[in-house]
């Protein structure tokens, strides 16, 4: 199973309205699909009870979301959701546990016959050099939770942290706030969890967030523009599952509006069967775009009248009815990917 971590900076691009369909997650099915992700964790959500129902009803056939908001302001801050790939992966009977309103959500379901994956996705307060309690808090509550219950410890922490245990993952390069980094410290202990992006790379640099600001030399009082990059998005596992897991990414995911890039990580059960692409369907929502139709309805034409030709001249074993057919649907089927790609 596939397991990515994207922050998406929001419900909808700015200016594009508010509704579903000028929303990011007609991007997301199509990240879902193209990537082959199985379980998504997405940060700064933005959800409300009634924008999760317009996803699900759009996206039926793929798209299955639990989501936790901001209870201050659930459409402009914040918000964690989990996805779950319909196709990929099993969405019935799950378990969810809400641990920190809008910022921290428990998952559980069923990975491979009798087990199961506790996924806990993650969108953590910002730290500043001046100001670190909120984090520390974050970080203790959830402490203070898997203490408490550890019947709910996860096998695989994802999302966006908003520091970085590592000087490296940082540029400019510098440490972050020692207390934040201390209190993370302790939950990771008692949770068994590794970066495992960073156990198995402990020499790369690579950055999931870049950002530019406008500096003030103290001393000239001359400003100028820097690039801030970091690596606050990543994903956290069981040293179990580090042994199952291969294909760490970081990636950008080249959606209007999102400024993180996206982190992934290919877990393999050790019991599981190989299992391949399965086949390609027509989406049901595609069926009604006009544009599609008038396409495959010219390429039906023009097949049509390549089959009467044939019929004039006569068959061959490379010009004749079948293989004008064939080239057909493998057309209608490339015009199809190719519009659901940009609908």
């Amino acid at each position: 199973i596939l397991v990515s971590c994207l922050n998406i900076n929001g419900y909808s691009s700015a200016g594009s309205g508010d509704g579903v369909h000028n929303s990011k997650w007609g991007h997301i099915n199509q990240l879902l699909h193209t990537s082959r992700t199985g379980i998504l964790i997405v940060s700064e959500a933005h959800l409300t009870e009634q924008r999760c129902e317009e996803i699900e009803k759009l996206f039926a056939r793929r798209m299955k979301v639990i989501f936790t908001a901001n209870p201050d302001n659930p459409m402009g801050k914040g918000g964690i959701a989990i996805v779950l790939n319909k196709q990929l992966t099993n969405w019935h009977n799950i378990q969810t546990k809400e641990i920190v309103s809008g910022q921290a959500i428990l998952l559980r379901t069923r990975w491979h016959d009798d087990k199961d994956i506790t996924i806990l996705g993650v969108y953590a307060p910002n730290v500043s050099s001046s100001d670190s309690r909120e984090s520390t808090d974050f970080f203790l509550s959830l402490y203070n939770f898997f203490h408490q219950h550890p019947e709910w410890r996860p096998d695989y922490l994802g999302g966006d942290l908003n520091f970085v245990e590592d000087a490296i993952d940082r540029i400019p390069m510098h440490s972050d706030n020692i207390e934040v980094c201390s209190t993370f410290d302790n939950l990771k202990e008692l949770l068994g969890l590794c970066d495992g992006w960073r156990n198995t790379f402990p020499d790369k640099l690579d950055y999931t967030y870049c950002c530019n600001r406008v500096t003030r030399d103290p001393d000239t009082n001359v400003t100028s523009t820097r690039v801030f990059q970091s690596c606050i998005d990543r994903i956290y596992v069981t040293d179990k599952l580090l042994d199952q897991a291969r294909q760490w990414k970081i990636q950008p995911v080249g959606i209007t509006g999102v400024d993180h890039d996206m982190v992934s990580v290919q877990i393999a059960h050790e019991d599981a069967p190989l299992i391949g692409k399965g086949r390609w369907a027509c989406p049901d929502y595609i069926l009604k775009d006009e544009r599609l139709a008038l396409q495959i309805k010219d390429l039906g034409i023009a097949t049509q009248e390549e089959i009467d030709r044939i019929k004039n001249i006569g068959r061959t074993s490379e010009s004749n009815p079948q293989r004008a057919y064939h080239k057909f649907i493998t057309k209608a089927m490339d015009l199809t990917k190719e519009r659901e790609r940009t609908i």
